[in-house]
Order: structure tokens, then C-alpha cells, then sequence
């Protein structure tokens, strides 16, 4: 739950809101939600939720366009609405958010996640953007499966098994933000269906059917993109005795969860 942010808050409390009527920053009392939940996603000091009808609402800090919508104050601690009846899935990074819609469609918002026309500088985005589709050769966009958050970017798994990514980069933190697709993990390279889709902290980390790991970089130098991809030394050595499931990244550490190899 969410208590004033600029507090401590030490026992579990509801989340106010959450209704697509417009609710001002500093009401008060409970707001009974509209519908039930179905999924939740939590950024540095903000969060957002999707409901069973495609609404996304957000809550939190909302100094550097964190929410997604017009705010009136640096914090809102009721749900409200970014976008009603639309959206399938949500992601949150660190001062970011993502959805994708119905149509196949990806709208980003947050903390310079734009770029000033004139400066050509990363500016925030107070409002979702659409990104630019990833298309195949007859212009179609690719379907997308799958959305995922790191700190500063927002990876893209397709039906396909590619892998892209949108963002900031990791080797230019002061370049404008890359808001076309680029692929991180070409199609056919992983076993379909992957065990885990993950963007965490500076990179994304995959385990595809048969255990193998990859993670992955968003770069803004084309010649690195190249070697977006790489396979971490600690896997080959785990994988001899067990079966690598999930991986999980914290700020200073790394959790990895496996199960017993099958004879």
C-alpha cells in the first residue's frame, strides 16, 4: 500500500482509488476500486496497476512524469487512470513506465524518456508515447509477447524469440534516449517457450527451454550492439549439475534458481 511518501510507512494499507473518475491529489478517505486487479508493477517510488478490463492506473511520485498523467503536485497518492480499456500488460522501471495495448502497441512515459526537438537532450515524458513498432520485411509489426523493465529501458520479447529494446542506453547514460527498436537477441537462438523474461537493473537475463542463460545489453553504439549479447561464466559451470530456472537480480547481488538435473 502507499502512505504519504515523504514518511515511513510501517503497516500494510490500501491503495485509494484505483476508479477512472477523477480524484484530486489531496483527497481524503478510501475509494473502493472499480474492478479486480490483475497485475501490479512497482518503480522506484511509484507504481502502477492493470485491471481485468485493460485500465492502467499509477500512483507515487510524479516529479520527473513518473505517473503518466497530469498531476497537480510532485505526488499522488491516489490510483488514477493513465489509459482506460486498452492495455494488456505493464512494466515499471526505475522512474518509468510502460504498457502494451490490444493493438499491439507500446506506449512509454517517465524520466527522460523523450528528446527536446531543438536541443536534440533527454527530457521526461509526462505522457505515454508510442514507440516505434519492430516490423518485419512486409512492414507488419511483430507480435509481441512479452514487455519487460530495467532501471533505465524496456525490453520486448516477439513471437519469434527476438529479443529488442528501448531506452537508455548502458555505455551513453547522457546520449538521448533510444526510442527505435534494437535488437538485443536475434530470432531462432533460443528454445521456445523461455523459462524466464526478465529486465533487471542494466540488463535483461533470459533462460530459454533448455536452461540456457542470456543476458543482454541495450547500447547506443552500433558496433557494440553487436556483442549485445552474451552468456555469463557462472551459468556453464552451474548448468553441468543442475537445471537453471529463473535468475534474479538485486542492486549488489544475483539469486538463481534451479532444480535437479534429470537423468
Amino acid at each position: 500500500g502507499v502512505g504519504k511518501l515523504s514518511n515511513n510507512t510501517w503497516t500494510p494499507q490500501r491503495v485509494s482509488g484505483l476508479t477512472t473518475a477523477k480524484i484530486g491529489a489531496n483527497a481524503d478517505g478510501h475509494v473502493e476500486q472499480e474492478e479486480p486487479m490483475v497485475d501490479v508493477s512497482l518503480g522506484l517510488q511509484h507504481g502502477l496497476a492493470l485491471s481485468i478490463s485493460g485500465n492502467v492506473y499509477s500512483w507515487g511520485k510524479a516529479n520527473r512524469g513518473q505517473l503518466g498523467r497530469e498531476v497537480t503536485s510532485d505526488q499522488d497518492t491516489f490510483a488514477n487512470v493513465v489509459v482506460a480499456s486498452k492495455a494488456t500488460q505493464i512494466a515499471c522501471g526505475m522512474h518509468h513506465g510502460v504498457y502494451l495495448t490490444t493493438e499491439n502497441e507500446i506506449y512509454l512515459w517517465g524520466k527522460n524518456m523523450s528528446v527536446d526537438e531543438e536541443t536534440k537532450k533527454m527530457k521526461d515524458a509526462k505522457s505515454p508515447q508510442r514507440l516505434m513498432p519492430i516490423s518485419k520485411n512486409n512492414n507488419n509489426a511483430k507480435q509481441i509477447m512479452q514487455i519487460s523493465c530495467g532501471s533505465h529501458h524496456v525490453s520486448v520479447l516477439l513471437e519469434d524469440g527476438s529479443v529488442y529494446a528501448y531506452g537508455i542506453a548502458a555505455d551513453i547514460s547522457d546520449a538521448p534516449v533510444v526510442l527505435e527498436p534494437v535488437e538485443l537477441i536475434p530470432a531462432g537462438l533460443m528454445q521456445m517457450p523461455l523459462r524466464q523474461f526478465e529486465a533487471h537493473q542494466d540488463r535483461t537475463t533470459i533462460v530459454d527451454g533448455d536452461g540456457n542463460v542470456y543476458q543482454a545489453h541495450l547500447w547506443k553504439d552500433k558496433a557494440l550492439q553487436n556483442y549485445a549479447m552474451f552468456t555469463p561464466g557462472w551459468a556453464g559451470v552451474l548448468s553441468e549439475q543442475q537445471e537453471i530456472q529463473s535468475v534474479h537480480r538485486g542492486w549488489l547481488h544475483t539469486l538463481i534458481v534451479t532444480s535437479p538435473k534429470v537423468a
